[in-house]
Order: C-alpha cells, then structure tokens, then sequence
C-alpha cells in the first residue's frame, strides 16, 4: 500500500521535491514486491512539465522541450541557429520576435537531432548533452556533496545554475561563470576565477549560423582592471583602460550611460568581477561581443535589439578582413579583397565572418621584366606591425622599390612612401581605405597578373567604356542644356523668391566677378545683373571653412531688414561639399519640423505663417503644440511626444552648431529616457516672427560660396 500511495501524491510532489526524495520513500518502504518495482520504474521515466523554469535529478530534456525563468524573460532548451541543421543547448530571450540566443552550452559540438539527444541531470550532480548515440558531448563537469541532492533552474537574470536542494546557497555549477559571448545585467560577469585560476571571458559566434568561438574575445587581465579586446587571445587592439571607481578612463562616458546603474568592480579570495544591474526598470539592455570583433551595447525596443553603444570603430578590429582583405569603414559590406583576390570560404563571408580573408585562385609567378604587374590602390592606411611579413629596403626610388619586388615571387605587394620602401612577403593584414581627403593614406601596390588575355579584355573594356562615356555625356549634356533653358526662361524675379544659382551663372552675370562694388571682414561684393536685366550685388565669401557660419549670419541680418530702400535676400549659390560635423543635425531637425507637420517647409501655412518658426515661438511661450500636428491624424496623438519632437526639431536647428544635441542624445530625448529644456529662438527663424515675415523662403544647410542680393 505504501507504494500506491506514493503514486498517487506523485503530481504534487514533483513540484517541490526531487526524484531522489521519492526513491529514499521507496526504499524505506518495508513492502516491495517486482509488481511494486515496475509501478516505481514506470512512475519516474520524468519529463519536462511545460511552464517550469527548472530540471530535477533524473530528469531529462529533448526535442522542442523547454524550461522558462519565473517571469519569462528566458527560455533554455535546443535551438538551430539560421539556416543551419545543426542543434544547440542555449537560453534566449523568450519574447524577442528573433531569438536572440545569449548562451549556448555546446559551441563546437552540436547534434543534428535533438529528439534522440537530451539534457539530463544525473544523480552525482553532473548536468550533461548526450547525443543520439547516447554519448556525452557537453557537461558542467561538476559533483555535488551527496547523491540525488541537486537540482537545476534557470533564473530571472539568464543565469542557468545546480545547486543543492536544501541549501539554496550551495552553488554546485552557473553559467554566468562560463559566458559565450554576452555579458548580462544582474550577475552576469567578466573578471578571473582565482580558484581556477582562468579568465572569465567573451568570445562571439563564429558567424550567424555557427556558435563555434571566433578568433575574438573580450578579457580583464588578472591582475588589472582593464577591459581588453583580443586577437587570437594574444594580441590586444583595443581597450577601455582601467576602472577609476566609477569609469573607464578611457570610456569615460558608461558613467553616463542611462541604461546602466551600479557598474562595480568586486574582488575577493574567489574572483575578481565586473557585474552591473539595468538602468530603467523594464528597459532591456545587455553587452556583447560581436562577430564583427566590437564590443556592444543593445536596448530592446518595440520587439528588437537596437544598436546603442560600439567601440572600436570596424576598421580598427585587428585583422577583421582577414589577409588580403581591404576594410573601408565608409561602405558596406566594410571587406572586400584586394584586386585577383576572391573570399576564401564565400559561405562565411555572406554570413559575416570575413576572418579567413582572401586567395588568389591562380597565380604564376613572372619574374622579369614585363611579366607581372602592379595595380595601385590609392589612400590606404596600415600598421607595419600588424600588417603580414613586411620588410624595410634601401633604395631611393619608387621604380627600385617596385623592381626589387618583381624580382622575387613570394613578394605581393609593396609601398614607397617619405623615401621609405617597404615589401610584403606572403600575406597582407589590416589594410584600411581611407576617404580621398583623409592626408594619412599612402598608395599601395599589389602584384598582378600581365598576359595577353588580360591585355585583350581590357582593350574591349576600354573602347566600351568610352563609347558608354561619350553616349552617357552627350544625353546628361542635352538634359542639363533643357534644364537650363526652362530655368532661364522660367525665372521671373519674383519678389519674396529665394533661388539656387550655380556658380558658373553667378559668374556670368558678374562677369567673372570683374567689377568690385565693395570689401568687408567676410567677403567681397560684385555687381551683376540677371538674365531678365535686374542688376543685383554678389558676395563671395573668403573663407570656405567658415562659409556656413557666415552664410547664417548674413541670412539672419539681411532677411530681417524689410525696407524698400535696401537690399533684399535673392538667393544664392552652394557650389563648393565641407559639410560641418552637425550638417546631419540641422538637417534632421529639418525634417522633424517636415515629419510633424505633414507638409514642406518650404510651404507656408493658410494664414502665411512659417511652420517651424510658429513652432519655436510657441514653444517660447509655453503654449500647448499639439495642434500643430499634421492635420490627416486628427489629433490622435500623445502630446508628451508631440512636445519632445518639437523641442528636438528646434534644438537640432540652433545657430550655433555647439547648441545642437548629438544624434545619440537626440535618440534618447524622442524615447524619453532624457529631458530637455525650452530652445532659444534661432536668429534666423527670428524674421518670420510677428511682422518680419517672408513671403517664401527656400534654406539649404550646406557650406556657402556666393550670396545674392537684389540692389
């Protein structure tokens, strides 16, 4: 009877006590019988009860069985990443729409069928993979003070730990001591186990489909404070320098990084660890280690990870092109291969790993004269001591240099710069393309191929690329020739129009800038007269750098003088690409003004007033801005939100490109994690105040060559 009992009460009990509990009843049990024994056999063939967050002694897990923490945050059981077929033990983030995988257990040996393999608790404490042969693949290699007495649970942090059934702060095995390659608020850590004696590291996936650890990873060394990223584990390229107590030094901003609180270094006679808690409640955030080598920073916002903090910049992730690989921190994809070079292993770089670099699949060494050449790319920036087998020469020239390279097979490639030659023996890292006006770059020579094939494909790609050319030129000339004509013939000197002239017209009308009216601190100013006979005076501003800076102060000077004796704004001439380093501010704030308003900024409201001046004056005056939302949404919007995008809109247009916020602050404010004040009028908004308003206006924010004015 005692063991029908027990079978009865079996639902209830498994919910607080472990299979090892049951089998002590069992052996107590003064009445056992083979029928007895088969009931007991039958009763504990356990499984996984959908909804529990933990795994008990004898249990097992397999197929599309899972386990989630109390709240729900995580989920752990098998996974396949991507289009792979391979199979994984992880914890992911149960509600993410992508899941988002921030643990995995077996990294280099997966199964491919997780219904004939299983996760299990054994009795000694030991949590192990067994594939479908039944052989062990992965474990925690860990023992518990006594049989059946262990228990495994996924927690609330992401944490996966066994720990003794009776004491709760016995700690026979966690993850958070094993991290892959995230690094998660609430106990999650990177530091050194002292007791072990090994680093408690980040390493990232190999690529998106394969877990497997990439050649990357992110260490505090043991006996600093240091956050370090590694090459192969040996190699460092990047740091955040040490801890001050409160920063790095050479991260200063995590200090201020909303998303985070209680960032702590803690050391004692078992590790020394770096832990942090999350910053807003509710707010999911969480570090990682690329595949792209970089350290980052995720939010979770509207059912995704968003990108929110990265160090280093991609080109500066040592050797992520692999050899002969050129980065370009300006396009995408950031690698390609040098010129006769293709991808090593093509499946993994469209999957994002570029690490195996580059081959040439062909190459016949021509040593001599005319046999190889050089195909020369320009602005390319390298370390020598990162960048392969390179070695100096003495030579004086750019044509001994290149000699001395065609004289020798195993030579790839070569640079002559400042009277320095340098030569590559084999392979060639951390080649870096800079943009054209960037002074650090140097040419670099990389040896090809020359044979008559080559020389018969290019002579076609020549005559067909200047037959293109002339074709291609002869219609952009006959559509430019009508656009001019309609635009001449269009132009009527409205008053109030603000137009955009090109220079070569300005210069036409001025006759090429011949007759001198006058000379200030930032220009000198010309007569010219325009197609339709009105005489006008042009001012040519010196200084390029600080043209944008000038052109706002003559635009909010002159655009407020209404007066029919003096000078009237015209238009103007942009001709000639810097752009400031907030251009992409001002013009956003630009288009926030566009976006809220439903229209043009350019097209004046039904009462005549300019949209984004009546915004900042409003906003001036504490007056409710709601109603300026565009008029198809009827109102249905939250006016909190609606405030915020005007405050952002009207900061990111400030004369003073000091005053306008970074684009990251600007984030921050639309999402309400920071606050901002009441923004100043900008001077040239100033102008469509009250009487001073224009009749049109037509602004572009970039770097200013030419004013016009109507004398």
């Amino acid at each position: 009877m005692d063991i029908v009992f027990i079978y009865v009460l079996v639902p209830d009990l498994l919910q607080h006590y472990t299979s090892g509990v049951l089998y002590n009843m069992f052996l107590e049990s003064k009445k056992t019988s083979l029928y007895g024994l088969l009931i007991f056999v039958l009763l504990f063939e356990t499984c996984i009860c959908e909804g529990t967050d933990l795994i008990t002694t004898g249990q097992t897990l397999s197929g599309n069985e899972t386990i989630s923490s109390a709240n729900g945050t995580f989920e752990l059981g098998f996974f396949t990443p991507g289009k792979s077929r391979n199979y994984y033990i992880g914890i992911w983030y149960k509600n993410s729409a992508n899941k988002t995988v921030v643990w995995v257990a077996n990294r280099n040996h997966p199964v491919s069928n997780p219904y004939n393999s299983e996760l299990k608790l054994f009795p000694n404490g030991n949590l192990a993979l067994l594939n479908e042969s039944r052989i062990q693949i992965w474990s925690s290699n860990s023992t518990a003070e006594k049989d059946n007495s262990s228990l495994a649970i996924l927690f609330d942090n992401g944490n996966f730990m066994t720990r003794d059934t009776q004491d709760s702060s016995n700690i026979i095995w966690q993850s958070f001591d094993y991290p892959t390659d995230n690094w998660l608020p609430g106990g999650g850590k990177v530091g050194y186990n002292k007791i072990k004696k090994e680093k408690i590291y980040l390493t990232p996936w190999k690529n998106a489909e394969n877990p497997a650890p990439s050649i990357f990873s992110l260490e505090v060394e043991p006996n600093g404070t240091s956050h370090n990223l590694f090459y192969n584990r040996t190699i460092q390229y990047w740091s955040t320098g040490d801890w001050t107590g409160k920063s790095f030094v050479l991260v200063p901003e995590i200090d201020r990084n909303p998303l985070i609180s209680n960032l702590q270094y803690i050391t004692n006679v078992n590790e020394s660890k770096f832990t942090y808690d999350i910053g807003i409640p509710k707010v999911l955030t969480r570090f990682m280690i690329d595949t792209t080598g970089q350290l980052k920073q995720f939010i979770f916002r509207d059912g995704q990870w968003i990108s929110y903090w990265t160090r280093p910049d991609q080109c500066e992730v040592l050797k992520y092109c692999g050899a002969f690989g050129i980065c370009n921190q300006l396009k995408a994809p950031f690698c390609t291969c040098l010129k006769e070079y293709e991808p090593k292993v093509s499946k993994n770089w469209a999957l994002g790993d570029h690490t195996d670099g580059c081959i040439r699949p062909s190459f016949r060494c021509g040593v001599g004269k005319g046999k190889d050449k050089f195909y020369s790319i320009k602005n390319m920036r390298f370390s020598f001591q990162d960048a392969g087998d390179s070695h100096s020469l003495d030579v004086e020239s750019d044509k001994e240099c290149k000699s001395a390279c065609l004289s020798d097979c195993s030579c790839t490639g070569y640079v002559f710069n400042g009277g320095k030659c340098v030569v590559w023996n084999g392979e060639v890292y951390n080649l870096q393309e800079l943009a054209s006006d960037d002074s650090r770059g140097s040419v670099f020579h990389v040896r090809i191929t020359k044979s008559g094939s080559d020389r018969k494909t290019s002579v076609w790609i020549v005559v067909g690329a200047i037959g293109g050319s002339f074709i291609l030129l002869g219609m952009v000339a006959m559509v430019i020739l009508q656009l001019r004509k309609q635009k001449v013939g269009r132009y009527n000197g409205a008053e109030g129009d603000l137009t955009l002239f090109k220079y070569k017209d300005i210069s036409k009308s001025t006759k090429d800038f011949s007759e001198k009216l006058g000379e200030g601190g930032f220009g000198t100013v010309f007569r010219g007269t325009l197609p339709n006979s009105r005489d006008i005076a042009v001012k040519r501003l010196k200084n390029l750098k600080q043209g944008e800076k000038q052109f706002r102060t003559e635009v909010s000077t002159i655009g407020q003088i209404q007066h029919i004796n003096l000078v009237r704004l015209q238009g103007f001439c942009i001709e000639g690409e810097a752009i400031t380093a907030k251009a992409d501010v001002f013009s956003y704030g630009n288009l926030l003004f566009e976006i809220i308003s439903g229209r043009r900024n350019r097209d004046l409201l039904d009462d005549g007033d300019y949209f984004p001046a009546l915004v900042a004056e409003k906003l001036s005056k504490g007056e409710d801005v709601l109603n300026m939302l565009d008029q198809k949404l009827e109102g249905d919007a939250d006016s909190s939100e609606v405030t915020r995008a005007c405050k952002v809109a009207c900061w990111c247009i400030q004369d003073d490109e000091k005053n306008r916020p970074a684009m990251g602050l600007v984030l921050q404010i639309l999402e309400g994690i920071s606050e901002v004040g009441i923004p100043p009028i900008p001077r040239f908004l100033q102008g469509f105040i009250g009487d001073n308003k224009f009749q049109t206006i037509v602004y572009q924010h970039q770097t200013f060559d030419t004013t016009t004015y109507n004398s």
